[in-house]
């Protein structure tokens, strides 16, 4: 994937989204984003082989993004932050 590049999800409402690596070639971070657009949990670098954990946010999230592993620490996201454009 390229380093600017990802996969948003919209979900219909806020959850606990689980995301899991299968079929996945490459190893990526997750970012869960809430109704308000605010960063509320990430989970970096989960590699192909994770598979079957399932990943999910510790606080309900409307929205997931799925970068490159390394896209959280390169773009220093961290929880709190709000995302204003995609």
């Amino acid at each position: 994937i390229d380093s600017d590049h990802g996969l948003y999800f919209i979900y219909e409402d806020a959850d606990y989204h689980g995301i899991w690596m299968k079929d996945m070639k490459f190893a990526i971070d997750i970012i869960w984003i809430s109704d308000n657009q605010e960063v509320v949990h990430i989970e970096k670098g989960i590699k192909p082989d994770t598979f079957p954990k399932v990943f999910e946010p510790k606080i309900p999230a409307r929205y997931v993004l799925e970068v490159g592993a390394g896209f959280v620490k390169r773009n220093g996201i961290k929880l709190g932050d709000l995302v204003t454009q995609f």
